[in-house]
């Protein structure tokens, strides 16, 4: 092996590191590599190819960038492009301010510096599921009403079908009109358990109002529920 004095190390085998005012060079045998120039542009050799993804370019340096730590000693930190070419990662230094923009260029999480988090989406953020959390608390969907509707009717005044399932089971009112004769309004409020049962989910996508009782005659009835 060469001195290291003369900037040059070589093995036996044709595999060299070669130092000089162009940049720092690595080949293998075969002449595949890189070249590293002295303003941080990274570029391949001979048939070496730069893995797909991840950071392609930072402080000047282009291909598989790994960032060293000395790039974050200084307030000349500059915005991080990442693989796709159009997500990136904005800083402002004289706030302190962080922004993570996806490839949409339209949903943005900002750090503003000052503790705080903002969210913006160009569509509706989905939080069926608690995957956010804020302060270890995590952020759920908040529950949809379902204000009076009208069930279709399975079964004449025994069955009824509702659009959709109840969530929680016991948030579901129902309202009936008690008279024989039908008049507007539904002027009584039927007990889950007692006066009917509800089956969720065995109808496609609806669940099903069954009574327990012989129904009330009646034209109309109404349902109130979250899901």
């Amino acid at each position: 092996m060469s001195n290291l004095t003369t900037r040059n190390v070589v093995d036996g085998f044709g595999n060299r590191i070669t130092l000089d005012e162009t940049g720092i060079t690595v080949q293998n045998a075969k002449g595949d590599g890189f070249h590293i120039a002295p303003n941080g542009t990274m570029t391949a050799l001979g048939a070496t190819t730069f893995p797909s993804g991840g950071v392609t370019s930072f402080k000047g340096r282009v291909g598989a960038v790994v960032p060293a730590s000395t790039d974050y000693d200084d307030a000349s930190l500059i915005n991080l492009q990442l693989g796709d070419g159009t997500s990136v990662i904005l800083f402002t230094t004289a706030s302190g301010e962080i922004q993570i923009e996806d490839g949409s260029g339209g949903s943005v999480i900002t750090l503003d510096g000052l503790g705080g988090v903002q969210v913006t989406a160009l569509t509706q953020l989905d939080l069926a599921a608690p995957t956010v959390q804020v302060n270890g608390s995590p952020i759920v969907a908040p529950p949809t009403f379902v204000d009076g509707v009208t069930p279709t009717t399975f079964n004449t005044n025994a069955d009824y079908d509702l659009p959709s399932n109840p969530n929680p089971l016991d948030s579901l009112q129902v309202f009936i009109n008690s008279e024989a004769v039908p008049k507007a309004g539904c002027d009584r409020l039927l007990v889950q358990g007692v006066d009917y049962s509800l089956i969720a989910g065995t109808h496609g996508a609806n669940a099903r109002i069954h009574y327990l009782v012989t129904p009330t005659a009646t034209n109309t009835i109404r349902a109130w529920y979250r899901t």
